[in-house]
């Protein structure tokens, strides 16, 4: 990796985020501009035309550079295969299974994915989440010492525990997922207003709460309220939301996957918007959260990656 630039990018399901950086001398990552393309399951299969189109300018000004790419273009959905890198593990053995090849004779490197499997015999993925929570470690040495939560909320939200700087297990949830579909594909909501609604948002953290069983009928609890008066419809949102994020962060906060009573807060690292209502919820339960900037975490990850190549080079 001779180049003084490089091209990082996380390219998921549904957009890619692409940054150019520029590598100053201590290995630290610059990033000098940002672009958008289409997600992984957006493009038709056309995944070299949509990195092109994305990265032709700064091509065109910087010359040649290594692309480092992660999330779901290195699934079986992407356009080359990066096998999962099985937990528990360090997250420095990610650059060890780089899937690597070339377009127009720059190198592109996959970052892999990780798994797990749960205590009841499920297993679970993760791709991009990964190199954030190794970004994540790489920013303080204290982190890879001591028993860790962290909760990247996002349309499949993780919650991910690192001990002694190993990733040990993670949970997916589909709580972004599931907003989206119930709020624009099901008779619950009429109007989709995405603006928070704190008031309603907390109704729905509080009844997720104390609901230790049918979910499916809290959820339907947005249309009933509606109906007899109880939640104005331009609330619903709001507080279906609420429900969903309750749901999740009571899950976690009650998980045998760890003990509560060993985590001392949980680092929140996504969207502003979702840290803000996790960052409610956890709070509702008596829980402290850190807050971390997800850009400056996710660049840290891919510079760590960057030194490990150059390492082996």
């Amino acid at each position: 990796m001779d180049s003084g630039f490089v091209i990082v990018a996380d390219w998921g399901s549904s957009k890619l985020r692409a940054h150019l950086c520029q590598i100053d001398t201590d290995d630290k990552l610059v990033p000098i501009d940002v672009g958008f393309g289409l997600g992984v399951t957006k493009v038709n299969g056309q995944f070299q035309q949509e990195l092109e189109s994305v990265s032709a300018n700064w091509i065109l000004q910087y010359g040649e550079m290594p692309i480092l790419l992660s999330g779901q273009i290195g699934a079986n959905i992407g356009w080359h295969e990066a096998p999962y890198v099985r937990c528990p593990a360090k997250t420095n053995q990610l650059a060890d299974h780089l899937y690597q090849f070339s377009v127009n004779d720059m190198p592109v490197y996959i970052v892999p994915g990780m798994s797990c499997m749960l205590d009841n015999d499920t297993p679970d993925v993760m791709r991009g989440e990964e190199l954030q929570v190794m970004g994540w470690l790489a920013q303080k040495p204290e982190r890879q010492q001591g028993q860790h939560l962290l909760c990247l909320p996002g349309t499949h939200t993780k919650w991910v525990l690192v001990n002694n700087g190993q990733i040990e297990v993670f949970k997916t949830s589909m709580t972004g997922e599931l907003y989206e579909l119930l709020s624009s594909n099901s008779v619950l909501i009429q109007t989709v207003n995405n603006t928070l609604s704190e008031p309603s948002f907390m109704q729905g953290i509080e009844l997720a709460s104390r609901q230790t069983g049918f979910f499916s009928h809290g959820v339907f609890s947005v249309r009933t309220r509606q109906l007899f008066g109880q939640l104005n419809p331009e609330d619903s949102c709001s507080y279906l939301s609420g429900i969903l994020v309750g749901a999740d962060v009571r899950g976690a906060v009650t998980s045998s996957a760890w003990n509560m009573e060993n985590i001392a807060c949980v680092h929140l690292i996504g969207a502003t918007d979702l840290v803000f209502r996790f960052e409610l919820a956890l709070k509702h339960h008596d829980v402290d959260v850190i807050k971390h900037e997800v850009e400056e975490v996710n660049l840290a990850g891919y510079q760590q990656i960057i030194k490990q190549i150059k390492a082996a080079d």
